[in-house]
């Protein structure tokens, strides 16, 4: 892979495409394109599993919500941006019959505004961050914490500006045991930070971004752990082409620059979501911007250094989904057959097939990644939408592997 090495807010504005409800699929190598197969699906499959909403109520789950992650006990739980008792967020929790619950509300003090997936660590808690909020001198702008298995949250970390601001990424626990993000703004030179947090609240930033002209700004994706040991991700904007970068970091701290976006018409650029690694070491995303339209774009990062560009249309809204039947599954913001965005599967060689467009009711404006639950379906949110236009839970049945 070629490679350039360097030194040691919130997520952007939505924005409707000029060109909505178009889905169209163009492979491009940055320099040549080529046409590629779009299928569309008819499902029936698709369920929506609960309408998130404001207020009180204690099995609402709050409203806005973020992707789920499934526990070890069998539970999906996720966070929602707003709603609760607080009206300032949640964690939510649900069960394998689809029944929800807020297990916890955000009040300000704790943090507010949460974002990204939690993760389960290794000690079995559940670990998160906050957009906003927290407490103590200086700057509160937002929090680490920990949820335990009771419903308990600990704040284990405010940040204050100089060690990072808006840190809406979510977390990764890399193979030292201890859990890496990042924040999009704040640190040295305030074009944010990634930084690591021990279990018992011993925090420190591995690098300040904007050290460099080419490092990047505004890391608004969350970190991977790849199979090499490297912490990747991607930042919105900054980089030599001004579309933001591709890059790895070692676990001392040692900062690579992979790629920068936007060195010819067509790239991707804006990326917000988590890279995914391919069997091969190939790094796929999602971008919010550029392909040939700049209405978003996935993007496959080859170790040769290559990159090749696919436009999805609408915007898609977060990473891919490794599923077990082998393909990639994501969501668009906008687009689909109502212009309410969209879920579709990609297979390892390009083929792209729409396999639900939202309607509204059913959910409006896919947001984040999606997750497999213990039965095999595919599990995701809007933000908007549903029976209060707070946004849904969905499951959709994956095209499952051949059972041996």
């Amino acid at each position: 892979m070629s490679i350039e090495s360097t030194g040691a807010q919130r997520r952007p504005a939505r924005f409707r495409p000029g060109l909505a409800g178009a889905v169209s699929l163009l492979l491009v190598s940055v320099t040549q394109a080529q046409s590629a197969p779009v299928d569309a699906e008819s499902v029936v499959h698709f369920r929506t599993v609960h309408s998130f909403a404001f207020g009180k109520d204690p099995h609402s789950g709050g409203a806005r919500p973020r992707p789920p992650m499934l526990a070890s006990d069998g539970n999906l739980y996720g966070v929602s941006y707003a709603g609760g008792l607080h009206d300032f967020g949640t964690v939510y929790r649900v069960k394998p019959s689809g029944a929800v619950a807020t297990v916890h509300s955000f009040n300000v003090s704790d943090g507010y505004g949460p974002e990204g997936t939690l993760i389960q660590a290794s000690d079995g808690n559940l670990y998160g961050v906050t957009s906003s909020g927290g407490v103590g001198g200086g700057f509160p702008a937002g929090t680490v914490f920990r949820l335990d298995p009771a419903g308990v949250l600990t704040t284990l970390h405010t940040f204050r500006d100089a060690d990072g601001g808006d840190p809406g990424a979510g977390l990764v626990q890399a193979s030292d045991g201890r859990l890496y993000g990042t924040t999009s703004s704040g640190g040295q030179y305030g074009h944010g930070t990634v930084y690591r947090i021990a279990f018992d609240g011993t925090f420190e930033v591995m690098y300040h971004f904007g050290v460099s002209r080419k490092d990047g700004q505004r890391p608004l994706a969350p970190l991977i752990q790849t199979r090499d040991g490297h912490l990747c991700g991607t930042t919105y904007t900054g980089g030599r082409w001004g579309g933001g970068t591709v890059y790895c970091m070692s676990l001392d701290g040692q900062m690579t620059r992979v790629h920068g976006f936007g060195a010819q018409a067509g790239d991707a650029n804006g990326s917000t979501s988590p890279l995914v690694e391919g069997d091969d070491g190939s790094l796929y995303g999602t971008s919010n911007f550029g392909g040939s339209q700049d209405q978003g774009a996935l993007f496959l990062l080859k170790r040769d250094g290559s990159v090749k560009v696919m436009d999805v249309w609408a915007r898609p809204s977060g990473g891919l989904l490794k599923a077990s039947d082998g393909n990639f599954y994501g969501t668009a913001f906008w687009g689909g057959a109502s212009d309410k965005g969209w879920v579709y599967r990609l297979t390892p060689s390009g083929k792209l097939t729409e396999v639900h467009s939202f309607s509204g009711l059913d959910g409006a404006e896919g947001d984040g990644e999606l997750v497999e639950g213990s039965d095999g379906r595919l599990y995701g949110v809007t933000e908007a939408g549903g029976t209060t236009d707070s946004g849904v839970l969905f499951s959709i049945a994956g095209k499952q592997a051949p059972r041996r």
